[in-house]
């Protein structure tokens, strides 16, 4: 199942404003998965914790946690609490300023992030760290200039992080720089292109209009 799917199914709780409590999570397949994590007497199923070790980054939630928001709205929300979770998991030797920034960046821009750059970055093992990594700057919330906050700098971030999953997902690719070699035949061929054109009549100049037929 993909996040998608595992997001959609638990829908239905979150628009009735369910107590009941759930689980999304990473099976140990790479899957993605939701259920619901205790029984018709309120304990919680053994397998929960075995989840949890398979999975660190996963959460629990309800119905009315998530307070009948959108589907793109509990999709982003349940992605930061996983985030958030490989943030709280780092030592302090493990967490920089630059990581900072960029939590607190994802935190307010999440949702400007296109379908494909979630998507991609959710299946990591790692999406924060992923996210940091395709960000060539940092997003210190000291430094006014290049903060989080400063509207021109997070769209800056945002265009980086969809440059770099575009070019790893292959939807574009940098061009290939031509060879001298391949400058020179493609002069070659324009200049014949243009001597051919000449020749039938396509090179002459536009006629005025009171010349012609």
């Amino acid at each position: 199942m993909r996040f998608n799917a595992a997001v959609e199914k638990i829908m239905p709780e979150v628009e009735s404003g369910s107590n009941e409590p759930f689980i999304i999570y990473r099976d140990d397949k790479g899957e993605w998965q939701s259920d619901f994590t205790q029984n018709q007497y309120g304990e919680t199923f053994d397998w929960v914790e075995d989840v949890k070790l398979t999975d660190p980054l996963a959460a629990t939630y309800t119905g009315k946690d998530l307070a009948k928001a959108s589907f793109p709205a509990v999709y982003d929300k349940v992605m930061m609490e996983r985030l958030h979770g490989e943030y709280a998991a780092l030592t302090l030797e493990e967490v920089t300023l630059k990581l900072e920034g960029t939590i607190n960046f994802l935190d307010e821009n999440i949702g400007y992030l296109s379908n494909e750059a979630t998507d991609y970055l959710i299946n990591m093992d790692k999406p924060l760290a992923a996210a940091n990594a395709m960000i060539p700057f940092s997003l210190e919330s000291h430094c006014p200039e290049n903060s989080y906050y400063n509207e021109a700098k997070a769209q800056e971030a945002i265009n980086a992080i969809e440059a770099a999953v575009s070019e790893r997902m292959g939807l574009s690719k940098p061009k290939k720089k031509p060879t001298i070699q391949e400058k020179l035949d493609k002069a070659k061929e324009k200049a014949a292109k243009h001597d051919t054109a000449k020749k039938e009549g396509f090179g002459d100049k536009p006629k005025k209009r009171d010349e012609r037929e």
